[in-house]
């Protein structure tokens, strides 16, 4: 079973064990469980519920690479189209700036994680 750990402003962070899970429980007062899976884990001193979903009570900062790659926004947005919402698999995956680059006066200003969105050639 895999616990979902979520940020304060409710976005998915990561999926962990739910051994890992409980002792997150027990010992860290930052998380908060939402809800638990109907099965018990036994240990000696007795039955113990399972997190299904915990939420930090703090905002973690997600650091990103400062320019992202085609790669990384596949996987950011996954591999659906931004604007239609179909899979993207090779043939027909692209990456576009929601604000043009001629709006920016350096290139570089306009490739960030904001400005670049996932989509198919049939939206472009």
């Amino acid at each position: 079973m895999k616990t979902l750990v979520l940020n304060a402003d409710s976005m998915p962070l990561s999926v962990i064990d739910m051994r890992r899970a409980v002792v997150l429980e027990s010992r860290n007062s930052n998380m908060t469980v939402l809800c638990y899976y109907d099965e018990k884990l036994k240990s000696s001193r007795g039955e113990v519920k399972i997190p299904a979903v915990m939420i930090y009570s703090r905002y973690v900062k997600i650091s990103y690479k400062k320019t992202p790659t085609k790669k990384a926004i596949r996987i950011r947005d996954n591999s659906e189209c931004g604007y239609c919402s179909i899979f993207l698999n090779c043939e027909n995956f692209t990456i576009d700036h929601i604000v043009p680059i001629s709006r920016f006066s350096i290139r570089s200003k306009a490739n960030t994680w904001e400005n670049q969105i996932s989509c198919c050639k049939k939206c472009i």
